[in-house]
């Protein structure tokens, strides 16, 4: 069946930073009310605005904006209640209407991926959306409150912001060329950084080997892609790129929080 797995990613990575901040762990997180409260803002909105109008029109889907919108609302005022002090208040909420709200929404998605499966219908995070209209990969709900881990998660969003402008560069290009080469060495300091942390950190040994698992594994494909450019193959490279950003969202981010949590158990 169809699956809408990266718009629930979405959600849940914006959901997760908000929890975050009421638990104390994303400490230095600094989020706007307004901008929390704003549907349009987050990456779901953006992709959901996005949508062709045949789409738009169906119930599901109208019954998704509705939810969205609403689970937005609770949102900022979560955020406002977090930095107005009213911790007891912002608990109760994160644990009831915001959890129940992000839940709904989830589930909604979940509604509007049967139908668009029964219709024979297909969307990506990319195909809505002409080039230059599409979001930046990054945005600061994907913060996980650690500044060189964070700066680095910046720098790998540009780049796939770039190979996703470029999209129908081939990757034997002098640009795409050139992208590659700067991805290789951010993707090295990036993994070498994390690496060096999670040993000094409270994480289980076995979550500690899935991730560098996974970073051998990521930098492989980027190998791969490397030995296909010397051998004069010939792709675009919005292939990788969109493979790319799934890694970055699915397993970067939503992997790395296991970091930030650890580093705030012990701080």
């Amino acid at each position: 069946m169809f699956s809408l797995e990266f718009a629930r990613v979405w959600h849940n990575v914006f959901a997760s930073q908000l929890i975050y901040l009421i638990d104390g762990i994303e400490q230095g997180l600094c989020i706007d009310p307004q901008i929390a409260g704003d549907h349009a803002r987050c990456r779901l909105g953006g992709w959901m605005a996005s949508v062709p109008e045949d789409i738009r029109r169906l119930p599901e889907f109208a019954d998704l904006i509705d939810k969205h919108a609403h689970f937005h609302g609770l949102a900022g005022e979560l955020v406002a209640l977090h930095g107005a002090g009213e911790h007891e208040r912002a608990r109760a909420l994160c644990d009831g209407e915001f959890a129940a709200a992000s839940q709904a929404v989830a589930g909604a998605l979940d509604v509007l991926s049967e139908r668009l499966s029964g219709l024979g219908l297909n969307l990506s995070p990319f195909q809505c959306a002409a080039p230059a209209e599409r979001p930046s990969v990054w945005n600061d709900s994907l913060l996980i409150g650690i500044p060189v881990i964070d700066r680095q998660h910046k720098e790998i969003a540009g780049i796939v912001d770039q190979m996703l402008t470029n999209r129908k560069l081939e990757i034997n290009e002098e640009k795409a060329v050139d992208l590659l080469t700067e991805l290789s060495a951010i993707l090295g300091k990036h993994f070498d950084t994390e690496e060096h942390m999670m040993r000094r950190l409270p994480i289980p040994q076995e979550v500690f080997e899935a991730h560098c698992r996974e970073h051998t594994r990521v930098l492989g494909d980027l190998v791969d892609l490397n030995l296909a450019v010397a051998a004069g193959q010939h792709q675009p490279i919005e292939q990788y790129a969109e493979r790319l950003e799934r890694w970055f969202i699915e397993e970067v981010v939503l992997h790395d929080l296991d970091i930030g949590r650890a580093l705030a158990a012990v701080r």
